[in-house]
Order: C-alpha cells, then structure tokens, then sequence
C-alpha cells in the first residue's frame, strides 16, 4: 500500500466551490422535501379537523331530530286519534287525519336525511385518518 498521490490530494482543493455548490444543493432538496412534508400534514391534520367537526356537529343535528321524532310521534298520535274521533263523529273532514300523518313523515323525512348526513361525514373521517371501508356499527 503506497500513500496516496499528491493528485489524489489536491484535485479535490481545486473542485472546492464545486463540492460545496453540491453539499448546498443537497441541503436545499432535503429543506424543500421537509417542507413539503410538514404541508402534507398540515392538510391532513386540517381535513380530520373539519371531518371530525362536521360528523359531531351533524350528529348533534340528528340527535335533536331524534329528541323531535318523539315528540312529534306524540304530537301526531294524539292528534291522529283526535282527527280521527272528530272524523267519525262528522264534525271534521278527513283533511285534518291527512295533516297529522304529513307533519310525522317530515319530521321522519327530516331524520332520514341527517342520518345520511351522519354517516356521509363519518365515511370522510375515517377516509381523511386513511381508515378503510369495513362496515361500523353507528
């Protein structure tokens, strides 16, 4: 093994500003990939945040929608018997049964829609937390 030669040595001297042009450019594609990076889970935090915001908030929706079926099931069964009683006796049209059984299927209609809604949402949250498709007891 003999030392190594005095070209080996100083060639690299003389490539100075080409190495370290190299090293800085280097430097700048790792500083560009981190950057790149910390906006991918920048977005990604931001879309579970507003998945996650707009499931609950669409629940709550649905909750009360439920809380209003109740009553509205109440509402419309007294109603119902009261419009059919008047019915019977001759002293209301049928117009009224109609309109009791019309206001329970809104609110029916209404439910229908926010559980939809729910479960859309939910579908986004676990797609934005890279969840797969397997089915979820709600």
């Amino acid at each position: 093994m003999g030392s190594p030669s005095v070209v080996a040595v100083v060639q690299p001297i003389f490539r100075r500003g080409e190495i370290r042009a190299q090293s800085e450019a280097t430097d700048a594609r790792s500083d560009a990939a981190l950057a790149r990076y910390e906006q991918a889970v920048l977005v990604a935090v931001e879309d579970v945040e507003g998945a996650l915001v707009g499931y609950v908030e669409e629940k709550n929706v649905l909750d009360r929608f439920m809380e209003a079926r109740v009553d509205a099931e109440r509402a419309a069964g007294i109603a119902l018997s009261l419009s059919l009683s008047l019915y019977r006796l001759g002293l209301a049209d049928f117009l009224a049964v109609l309109d009791a059984e019309r206001r329970l299927r809104e609110v029916d209609d209404q439910v229908t829609v926010s559980e939809t809604e729910v479960r859309t949402r939910l579908i986004r949250l676990y797609t934005s937390l890279g969840g797969g498709w397997e089915a979820l007891e709600t």
